[in-house]
C-alpha cells in the first residue's frame, strides 16, 4: 500500500508530464522538462512513476518524449533502464542519442558499458555523448591537477572558438557560419590584450592541414590551433565526434600554461566551450562565460517566426543540437564547481548592495519594471565597471548579494572591454578567495 506522501509524488509526476505535454512554446517546454527530471528523481524507486513515464511515450510527440526520456535517467530502477536501453538500440539516431545521454546519470555496469560502447560507433552526437558517459564514469581515474598559483600578477586569457579561421592578415574573417564571431573574437582578443594587467589573450581555433601551430595576431594576442577533423570543411554539428581529441588538446594548452594566472573565456554552447569547461575544472582554473548565441534565443525566435514547432523539433535538433547545447548553458551558468561567470542580457534588473556597500544588480528571477533609460544607465554603468551584475542559476530565485556572490555574473550581450576585463579578473579573484 502506497504512502500519502508516494501518492503525492507520483501525482506530481503525472502533471508535470501533462504540463511537458501541453506547453505550446518550446523554451518553456525544456523548462518542464528540467522540472519533470526532478520530479521524477524524487519518485524513484515507485514502480508507478517508470510505468507512468512509459506509459507516456506511447503516442507523444518528439519534445514530451525527449523530455520522458531525461526524466527515465533520473529515475534509479531496471524498468527505467530498459527503456533507456532499448531506445539506444531500436530508436532513431535522435532518439537514441538522448537515451545515452540520459543513461549516462546512472552509475556503471557492464550491461550500460555495453550499450554505450555499441552507439560510440555512430556518427553524430549520439558517439559523442556515450563516450562522454563513459568517460564520466571513469573519471575517478582523472585527478584533480590543480597546481600552485603563479604569483605574477597578470592574466592569460584563453578563448576557444574551434570554427573560425584565424590568422594574420584576417582573410577568413566574416566568411561562412562562424564568420562573424570570428571577427569578434579577434578583435576582443587583441583589445583585451591591450588591457593593463593581461599578459596574453589566446583564441584556439582548429587547424588545417599546412598551418603553424601558433601565430601571432596582434601584440599580446595569438592564435594556438589544435588538428582535428582533417582538412575538409567541418560543421559545427559535426564537430561534436571530436570532443575528446579536442578535450586532450585543451588539456595540453592548459597544463602548458599551469605556471601562469589562466581565465578561459568561453563564448558559445560548442563542443569547444564543453570540453574547455572540462578542463578548467580539472586544472582549476576559473572561466568566463559569454552566452552569444544563446540557442534558448534562437528557440524562441525560430518558433515565433514559424520555422520550428513540436512536430519538427526533432528533425532541427538533429541537425544543430538545440536540447543539448540548450542544457550546455543551463550546466555552464549554473555550475556549481568554479562559480563561472556568464554574460547575458536580462530585461529584469534590481539594484542591491552587496556586505561591502557596493551596488550590485541582481537578475533574473526579479521582475521590478524600469523603463529603457533606466536600463541603458545600468548598461553603462556596467560597461565602466562602476556596477557588478550577479545573476542567481536557473530558478534559485532572489537572495541576499552576498549569498549570490560568484555564482554567475552578467554584463551586456557585447560587453565593452573594460567590463569583460573586470568578469576576468573577478572569476580569477574568486578562485583564489575560496583557495
Amino acid at each position: 500500500m502506497r504512502s500519502a506522501l508516494d501518492e503525492s509524488r507520483l501525482a506530481a509526476l503525472d502533471h508535470a508530464i501533462e504540463v511537458v505535454r501541453e506547453e505550446p512554446r518550446l523554451v518553456a517546454a525544456l523548462r518542464h522538462a528540467s522540472a519533470l527530471q526532478r520530479i521524477a528523481a524524487a519518485a524513484s524507486g515507485l514502480p508507478q512513476a517508470s510505468r507512468s513515464l512509459t506509459q507516456a511515450l506511447r503516442g507523444a510527440d518528439p519534445v514530451t518524449t525527449l523530455a520522458v526520456l531525461h526524466a527515465l535517467g533520473a529515475m534509479a530502477g531496471p524498468a527505467a533502464e530498459r527503456v533507456l536501453i532499448h531506445t539506444m538500440r531500436e530508436a532513431q539516431p535522435s532518439f537514441a542519442a538522448h537515451a545515452a545521454w540520459a543513461l549516462g546519470a546512472y552509475p556503471p555496469s557492464s550491461q550500460r558499458r555495453r550499450a554505450l560502447e555499441a552507439l560510440r560507433g555512430d556518427p553524430g552526437l549520439g558517439a559523442m555523448l556515450a563516450a562522454r558517459a563513459l568517460r564520466g564514469w571513469n573519471a575517478a581515474s582523472h585527478p584533480h591537477l590543480s597546481s600552485a598559483p603563479s604569483k605574477s600578477s597578470e592574466l592569460v586569457v584563453v578563448q576557444p572558438f574551434l570554427h573560425a579561421r584565424l590568422d594574420r592578415t584576417g582573410s577568413g574573417l566574416g566568411v561562412g557560419d562562424a564568420g562573424g564571431i570570428a571577427s569578434l573574437l579577434r578583435s576582443l582578443g587583441t583589445a583585451l590584450a591591450a588591457q593593463r594587467g593581461i599578459a596574453r589573450v589566446i583564441t584556439v581555433t582548429r587547424g588545417r592541414p599546412g598551418e603553424p601551430p601558433s601565430e601571432q595576431l596582434a601584440t599580446g594576442h595569438w592564435v594556438h590551433r589544435i588538428p582535428f577533423g582533417g582538412a575538409a570543411a567541418l560543421p559545427q554539428r559535426d564537430a561534436w565526434m571530436y570532443d575528446a581529441q579536442i578535450e586532450h588538446e585543451l588539456l595540453a594548452l592548459g597544463r602548458a600554461l599551469s605556471s601562469c594566472r589562466v581565465v578561459w573565456h568561453l563564448r558559445m554552447a560548442d563542443v569547444g566551450s564543453l570540453a574547455a569547461a572540462t578542463v578548467a575544472r580539472r586544472l582549476g582554473q576559473p572561466f568566463v562565460f559569454t552566452a552569444a548565441p544563446d540557442p534558448h534565443t534562437e528557440i524562441d525566435a525560430l518558433q515565433s517566426a514559424g520555422h520550428l514547432d513540436r512536430a519538427r523539433f526533432l528533425s532541427a535538433d538533429s541537425q544543430h543540437q538545440y536540447w543539448f547545447r540548450a542544457r550546455v548553458v543551463e550546466q555552464l551558468a549554473s555550475d556549481p564547481h568554479l562559480a563561472p561567470y556568464t554574460v547575458q542580457p536580462h530585461p529584469n534588473l534590481a539594484v542591491v548592495r552587496d556586505a561591502e556597500g557596493h551596488e550590485v544588480l541582481l537578475a533574473p528571477d526579479l521582475d521590478l519594471g524600469g523603463d529603457d533609460a533606466t536600463r541603458r544607465g545600468y548598461a553603462e554603468r556596467l560597461a565602466t565597471g562602476e556596477m557588478a551584475l550577479i545573476v542567481l542559476g536557473a530558478g534559485r530565485g532572489p537572495a541576499p548579494a552576498a549569498a549570490a556572490r560568484g555564482v554567475v555574473a552578467i554584463l551586456p550581450a557585447e560587453p565593452a572591454i573594460d567590463a569583460l576585463e573586470v568578469a576576468l579578473r573577478s572569476a580569477f579573484a574568486l578562485l583564489e578567495a575560496r583557495a
